[in-house]
């Protein structure tokens, strides 16, 4: 099961052709934002509109809530035109309730605890970083073309 996890966590990874990064927070220390309400993860994801199947996966994990309150944190994101490149059943397997413990634990693995901003994650590169999981995880940065 575990070498079956770690094909899941690699496909999402690297076979993914576009991340979006997603930091929020909601602290109430922080300054009145004169223009648009900041929104949590969840708020944002539905907003951009080509995170669905990512918010699909937060809700049938039960971890919508959880990162739509207080932060801040940092999700790297697939977009949904990444899915379609995992091995035929992944996705399936991932969202079967059956499978919840394994789905919580990939997307946490895509979860820091902290904000990060998309300049700050370009400087990680070649570093490591402690994802929500409590795993850590190397980060190599590649530009697409």
């Amino acid at each position: 099961m575990k070498l079956l996890k770690q094909k899941y966590f690699h496909c999402l990874i690297f076979l993914l052709t576009g991340f979006f990064l997603i930091s929020c927070s909601s602290s109430d220390n922080d300054p009145p934002v004169a223009q648009q309400p900041t929104m949590n993860i969840v708020e944002t994801a539905i907003d951009d509109g080509n995170l669905t199947t990512l918010v699909a996966a937060l809700q049938a994990a039960d971890l919508d809530d959880d990162l739509a309150g207080p932060g801040p944190f940092t999700v790297f994101a697939p977009t949904d035109d990444a899915f379609p490149l995992l091995p035929a059943g992944t996705l399936t397997f991932l969202l079967d309730p059956a499978n919840k413990a394994a789905l919580i634990d990939l997307l946490t693995y895509h979860v820091i605890d902290g904000q990060v901003s998309s300049s700050d994650a370009l400087a990680l590169d070649g570093t490591s970083a402690v994802m929500l999981n409590a795993l850590n995880v190397r980060i190599d940065v590649s530009m697409a073309p």
